[in-house]
């Protein structure tokens, strides 16, 4: 029982140490997101790099977003909510031509609430391959 008593002390401790010590996302990374477009224009010729950092993002974050499974096509990249209640978050990434440029936009829903900075996260990693894990 002594010993029990003395596991659970040490993980909470450690656990308010790592708490206490986190201090969030870096002021060099919020600086970029908050000046990142969304909507933002590229080049045709950089479309195809554009998308597949989508892809990648989508991929590489699907175990921390409960959606559905991704439905793709060529302009048109979700993670739908994965259940009827419209719980939980559900991402959307738009493709369209505009000219000699492609149009990019990214939406990040929770709970059917867009999230602005969520948009901007993606965007930001789509278009310059920044991600706030980089830092």
């Amino acid at each position: 029982m002594k010993y029990i008593a003395i596991i659970i002390i040490l993980l909470i401790s450690v656990g308010l140490i790592l708490k206490l010590t986190d201090k969030g996302e870096p002021e060099a990374y919020l600086t970029l997101e908050a000046a990142q477009q969304n909507p933002f224009k590229v080049h045709r010729d950089s479309a195809s790099v554009v998308w597949l950092r989508g892809i990648q993002f989508l991929k590489e974050r699907k175990r921390l977003i409960a959606g559905g499974e991704l439905i793709h096509n060529d302009s048109t990249l979700i993670i739908p909510y994965s259940n009827s209640h419209e719980k939980g978050s559900s991402i959307k990434l738009e493709m369209h031509s505009a000219g000699d440029s492609v149009e990019v936009t990214a939406y990040w829903w929770y709970s059917r609430s867009l999230e602005i900075d969520g948009g901007k996260e993606i965007a930001l990693f789509m278009q310059k391959g920044i991600s706030k894990y980089d830092y």
